[in-house]
């Protein structure tokens, strides 16, 4: 063995240690420097009844507001010719307003 590969080799070895040596120092005094944490912040007082109430009520407002929009939707695309769901004759009179015999339930008008 040579002595240029000796010192090659030594070189080598001393960039090693001195790697491992700087990863311990570093890797140590941040152990120890370490700042414990700030304690939590102190939670928010209770609503107040009103405001809970005023909630439910916004919820309840918007779960109806989007039923009616999806009732709406279902009757519109039914009575538009959408797919056949059983209402094929939705824009026209019933048979039993054609039939009827019996007088209308309404006054009829003297004059």
């Amino acid at each position: 063995m040579t002595l240029a590969e000796r010192l090659r080799r030594a070189a080598s070895s001393l960039v090693i240690a001195a790697g491992a040596a700087v990863l311990v120092l570093t890797s140590a005094g941040s152990a120890f420097a370490q700042i414990p944490p700030p304690p939590p912040p102190a939670p928010p007082p209770p609503p107040s009844l009103d405001t809970v109430l005023k909630n439910a009520t916004n919820w309840l407002v918007a779960l109806l507001a989007s039923l009616a929009t999806l009732f709406l939707t279902v009757g519109g695309i039914r009575y538009m010719g959408g797919p056949s769901w059983g209402c094929e004759r939705c824009g026209r009179p019933g048979r039993s307003a054609r039939r009827s015999r019996s007088p209308p339930r309404w006054p009829r008008s003297p004059f």
